[in-house]
């Protein structure tokens, strides 16, 4: 598969399409989850859990692909970057979740949960791009994004 449109589209782009995959994916949950009789701050809960990790492998093999270390280390990296890419987005899970409880108070849970997903969105791109799929040897200085 020829993936050269991949590294020629900005990284904040790359990052933007992954989060709107898995927004999709979040509010379809939601909704699901909703629907089935779960509360609503429960079922957004789940629902950003479940998408955290369907977002995670897409950053690593499209956001950052280009900061993939090869050699032995690149099991262990993975790893790391796994966790501390958890660690960080229960950040962005507190924030996704105070916003999305105090838009519930007026606006639809849907448009509520959309909304919890922008409050969160720059805190986790900033921390992505410079603590956890940082290069661990060289930096490529023509990224600029």
């Amino acid at each position: 598969m020829n993936t050269i449109w991949i590294d020629r589209t900005p990284r904040l782009m790359r990052f933007c399409f992954v989060g709107g995959f898995c927004a999709l994916i979040q509010m379809g949950l939601l909704y699901a989850f909703v629907n089935l009789g779960t509360q609503k701050n429960l079922a957004n809960f789940v629902a950003f859990m479940i998408s955290v990790q369907i977002s995670f492998p897409m950053n690593y093999f499209i956001t950052w692909r280009d900061r993939k270390e090869k050699g032995s280390k690149d099991v262990k990296l993975l790893v790391l970057r796994w966790v501390s890419f958890n660690g960080t987005y229960l950040i962005g899970m507190v924030i996704n979740q105070v916003a999305f409880a105090i838009f519930l108070l007026f606006a639809h849970y849907i448009v509520a949960g959309i909304l919890g997903i922008l409050a969160a969105m720059t805190i986790n791109y900033t921390v992505s791009n410079k603590f956890i799929f940082v290069h661990q040897k060289v930096e490529r200085s023509h990224e600029k994004i």
